[in-house]
């Protein structure tokens, strides 16, 4: 198949994909409230909401180790869903509420040692970020027109939103209702996450070919 045919068809599926993100993106808010008008319990600590973003982070979480797996270990794209394979993680450990799961000392034995698993890992990617911080600010043209980054930026701006909520910063709002806003802004944020590793074109070898630590081609 041509090259240039590839090309058409891969766009022409990416962006029935971007219709169907959102279409989601509407859907998540619309359904959660009218549910949340008949159980105003779905938007407490550790209800229905907050179970779905913990297994929607955690999904993210496999689907970006999958796909740091699946790249060059030198290229900018594997920092790229590796970096978001631990901020995934990372959100998750964030969400998890421990103690709900009883008082034995194996849970917190469980919780620390995850949460020392992170630091480590945080630390280990400094590292990998500092040695290739160059080559990654001269590719962040190309960075930013990937799918998976602008996508997961996209999903961070529903955090930070969920997050104005959470510290109550709209005052005139009643708490059920900022705190049903802050969970469906989170939703969507995570949901935006993990739909962004749905989007392929930042494995194929048109941008894999692109920047190796030293070298960009």
């Amino acid at each position: 198949m041509p090259l240039a045919t590839s090309s058409v068809i891969t766009s022409a599926i990416e962006r029935s994909g971007l219709s169907v993100v959102a279409i989601f993106l509407l859907a998540i808010p619309g359904l959660s409230y009218l549910q949340w008008l008949q159980d105003p319990s779905l938007a407490q600590e550790n209800g229905v909401l907050e179970w779905l973003q913990v297994s929607m982070i955690l999904f993210a979480c496999v689907m970006h180790s999958g796909r740091a797996g699946q790249l060059d270990r030198s290229s900018l794209l594997f920092v790229t869903h590796a970096g978001l394979a631990l901020l995934t993680y990372s959100f998750a450990l964030r969400e998890l509420d421990f103690e709900q799961f009883g008082s034995s000392p194996l849970w917190l034995l469980l919780e620390k040692s995850l949460r020392l698993i992170r630091t480590v890992l945080w630390l280990g990617f400094f590292m990998l970020m500092y040695f290739r911080m160059k080559v990654i600010f001269s590719q962040r043209a190309f960075l930013f027109r990937l799918p998976v980054v602008w996508m997961s930026l996209i999903g961070g701006l529903f955090l930070i939103a969920g997050g104005l909520f959470d510290r109550q910063v709209f005052s005139n709002i009643a708490q059920p209702s900022s705190r049903f806003a802050e969970e469906v802004l989170e939703l969507n944020g995570y949901f935006m996450i993990l739909a962004a590793t749905f989007f392929r074109s930042a494995t194929k070898p048109t941008a894999a070919r692109v920047a190796h630590v030293g070298h960009v081609e």
